[in-house]
């Protein structure tokens, strides 16, 4: 094949085979590749899972991990789901644990104030049917926090009691308190944090009087915080 040599082009016309069915035609091309980078593994490993060939899906993200590259979330959602339609329940597990390496991408997104990408990334998880992990919500909760999402901040931290049965633990309400003090709701902060059901750590009361500062808060709530 000439354009094999246009590594650009590659990854669409694995697509292009993947969307009209034709697996064996992308895997022959995928397999034409000197250079693999995570874009033509993640199309090769979705058309397994998508034209229902979990097997190989799982194969060829062994493959993957043997020539020392990092599956990206894409691809773990992408296996997530042909795990939910052929209830592979072992394989599955086994890819539930790296929901966690997905969290870090999430914190990845909100610190870089991808907003947008932290809530797609969210909703990928949720649509799998994965109940998600407490550290997995403290990720979500900081990037919107971190990308000013105070509206989702709220539903977010809402739904973990009345949704997802989780008891929120101080890092969250910790997320909270930077979400509202970034936003320069000083005093909705501090009477969150009052009405708190534990005890507030040093760093939340660092982020209220830092967020009190660069808003400008009044003397009498800094003076409160700072005691």
């Amino acid at each position: 094949m000439g354009y094999i040599g246009s590594v650009s082009m590659v990854p669409a016309l694995l697509q292009v085979y993947a969307n009209f069915g034709s697996v064996g035609s992308a895997r022959t091309l995928f397999d034409q590749l000197h250079q693999k980078d995570v874009v033509a593994w993640s199309v090769i490993i979705a058309a397994y899972a998508q034209s229902g060939q979990p097997g190989d899906a799982f194969d060829t993200l062994r493959q993957m991990h043997l020539a020392d590259q990092k599956p990206n979330e894409a691809i773990y959602v992408g296996l997530l789901r042909s795990c939910s339609l052929m209830a592979e329940q072992e394989i599955g597990e086994s890819i539930h644990a790296n929901v966690t390496k997905v969290g870090s991408m999430i914190n990845g997104y909100g610190i870089n104030g991808c907003g947008d990408e932290v809530l797609e990334c969210f909703a990928n998880i949720l649509s799998c049917g994965i109940k998600p992990k407490v550290v997995v919500l403290i990720s979500v909760l900081s990037a919107c926090s971190h990308c000013g999402l105070e509206y989702k901040g709220w539903n977010w931290f809402n739904a973990m009691e009345e949704i997802y049965g989780i008891s929120p633990k101080l890092a969250h309400y910790a997320c909270i308190v930077d979400m509202l003090s970034r936003q320069g709701n000083i005093e909705n902060a501090l009477e969150f944090v009052n009405n708190m059901p534990i005890e507030p750590d040093k760093l939340i009361w660092e982020a209220l009087l830092a967020g009190s500062r660069k808003a400008h808060g009044s003397i009498d709530i800094t003076e409160c915080i700072a005691k």
